[in-house]
């Protein structure tokens, strides 16, 4: 079966860099309308957004501001009548030993990877279910369930946001609404070239296939689960790692 996902509404939030940046190609390619957020990397977007200028839209959003994510919701559901899919991608991750995490640090890791993914959803809510087949997919990470020294709080939120899809699997079904997250491991990304060579090591020697991922591999993961091809699956993590959550 070849996947197409032509004229289908999605919303990638966080979507100018990465895996994001990623899966906004990768379901343009296959013919959907996406619109993707982004905090202030112009340069990046816009070279998301020139290789489908008739397909994509982007917008500065901040993913901590209720009324102006329902806005942003509303102004698309309204033009397109339904949303099909929601991808909630946007993260941070806070560096630091817990016992030196200050509460600043704290506040802005759990409205970014845990609050921000609830209000999307449920803003989105009365859009999704007015499509013939909506899917909101959650992009997490192996630390969910992996914990990481000096990553608390990441862990933590991510840990938070693999609950809550399974909260919201429950809750949405009644609207035929389908719900999983993407949990990957070390992905070639922004984060990953920051990671010290030292810890990337570590990783590597925890990981099976012995290499780290790349972002396509994350998107073709979300794009399976959004297709016919998943249309029985919902509740579901998979995990992107290569084996690392196996350790």
């Amino acid at each position: 079966m070849e996947l197409s996902f032509d004229k289908k509404i999605v919303i990638v939030v966080g979507g100018s860099r990465g895996i994001g940046a990623e899966i906004v190609k990768s379901f343009a390619r296959l013919g959907a309308i996406v619109y993707f957020t982004y905090k202030s990397n112009h340069e990046a977007a816009n070279k998301v957004l020139n290789l489908f200028p008739s397909q994509i839209q982007a917008r500065v959003l901040d993913s901590c501001d209720p009324q102006k994510i329902e806005e942003f919701i509303y102004e698309i559901g309204k033009k397109h009548g339904h949303i099909d899919i929601l991808v909630n991608n946007a993260g941070v991750v806070i560096r630091s030993l817990l016992a030196n995490l200050d509460l600043e640090s704290w506040d802005k890791a759990i409205n970014i990877n845990l609050r921000a993914p609830f209000l999307y959803c449920v803003k989105a809510l009365r859009f999704l279910r007015k499509s013939d087949y909506p899917s909101i997919i959650n992009i997490s990470s192996v630390t969910a369930d992996r914990a990481s020294k000096g990553l608390g709080v990441y862990c933590a939120s991510k840990a938070g946001l693999e609950a809550l899809s399974k909260a919201m699997t429950l809750e949405f079904a009644t609207y035929k609404i389908r719900v999983n997250s993407v949990a990957p491991g070390l992905i070639e990304t922004d984060m990953e070239s920051s990671t010290s060579a030292e810890f990337k090591e570590i990783i590597l020697g925890k990981t099976p296939m012995g290499r780290v991922g790349k972002p396509e591999e994350v998107a073709n993961t979300v794009l399976f689960l959004a297709s016919p091809l998943a249309s029985y699956i919902t509740g579901s993590q998979i995990y992107v790692t290569g084996g690392r959550h196996l350790q």
